[in-house]
């Protein structure tokens, strides 16, 4: 490990903000987003990016820590408040005293058992693919200098078979997704992270305007045809897409702009800077809670315009509403952060306190 690996790079955490900003965008059902589902594979380019060799106990302690737990206190939190929204009328179903003990056992399963935490699917396959990969680096070792060429071939061979066997694994599910997929398809962006990273590609595009100019104008090229001339599909949590060329396509190319273009209107802007500085340090609370916020929306609904509180069950029960999508997004958005933000507050406030009293 180098000696600047543990260094920040700011540009890791816009690029994070905004791919969770548009995944919010998309829950909403904000029109323009909604053929923009591969930028959910910027996250784990950027796993790769970050990618450390470290030991199998080492990788299990931080990510339990860092994904496990935090999805197992939203996913209890929901099971807990499902029946408050039910008798309010959000949602359409009632849970027994069972079904409560069933459904945190699934929770601790790192199942996703309610519909209100049906994005921390995402969770379980950050973890996963983490893992998996954290395996193939360590086996491919004893190629010894072919290392990444074995990384290489290997992670494009699994590639290649969840292309293939998608269907079949269809049938396989855990989380509501089709998780050997999911884990097959990101191997080649977890290494094409790790590439990035080992062989300084940024740094060589960045010190060369003719190859960053011709890269970006490419993606946006790329973006352009497949999203107007080509019919491709992608939907990231079945593991479903109807062309892999043009998967790698989208995927790179979305990675390409939106690690490029977003990037210079924000650093231009201290406020910019630091407001993206810290979405891009939470990302993860944004995508645990946003669903869960999405229902202040319908209570709002419910309140103005006095709709029949029955009829809404859904989780993003704003779809098609017109302009109440982007109140979601919105909400989606500020109620996590701003809840961090409060917290960190109130934190500073006590710890100092704290300290002193002991």
């Amino acid at each position: 490990m180098n000696k600047t690996s543990d260094k920040r790079e700011n540009w890791i955490d816009w690029l994070k903000a905004i791919g969770v900003l548009l995944i919010v965008f998309h829950h909403a059902g904000i029109p323009i987003f909604n053929t923009y589902h591969y930028y959910v594979v910027v996250f784990f380019i950027v796993s790769g990016y970050l990618f450390h060799d470290v030991s199998i106990k080492d990788y299990l302690v931080n990510k339990i820590k860092r994904l496990y737990i935090p999805f197992i206190i939203v996913n209890i939190s929901a099971i807990l408040i499902h029946n408050l929204f039910y008798v309010i009328g959000i949602i359409g179903d009632y849970y027994t005293f069972n079904e409560i003990i069933i459904n945190s056992i699934k929770a601790l399963m790192f199942n996703v058992p309610d519909l209100l935490c049906a994005p921390t699917w995402f969770i379980f396959a950050l973890f996963v693919v983490g893992l998996c990969y954290l395996f193939l680096f360590k086996v491919a070792k004893i190629f010894g200098k072919y290392q990444d060429l074995a990384i290489i071939f290997a992670s494009s061979v699994m590639f290649v078979i969840g292309c293939l066997y998608k269907n079949l694994f269809a049938s396989i599910t855990y989380a509501n997704c089709s998780i050997i997929t999911i884990i097959f398809v990101s191997m080649i962006f977890m290494t094409f992270g790790y590439l990035i990273k080992k062989y300084k590609i940024r740094q060589y595009v960045d010190s060369n305007d003719k190859v960053r100019l011709l890269i970006i104008v490419a993606s946006i090229v790329c973006l352009l045809l497949i999203n107007s001339v080509f019919e491709f599909n992608l939907d990231y949590r079945t593991g479903q897409f109807n062309s892999a060329k043009l998967f790698i396509l989208a995927s790179i190319s979305g990675y390409v702009v939106l690690s490029r273009i977003p990037m210079i209107l924000i650093k231009s802007n201290a406020i910019l800077v630091k407001m993206f500085n810290y979405l891009g340090k939470h990302t993860l609370t944004i995508l645990l809670w946003h669903g869960i916020f999405f229902n202040v929306i319908t209570i709002f609904q419910v309140l103005l315009f006095n709709t029949p509180i029955s009829s809404i069950h859904n989780w993003c029960n704003f779809y098609n509403v017109g302009y109440w999508r982007y109140f979601g997004a919105l909400i989606g958005i500020i109620g996590p952060v701003g809840i961090l933000y409060l917290y960190d507050i109130i934190k500073t406030i006590i710890k100092p306190k704290y300290k002193r009293a002991i």
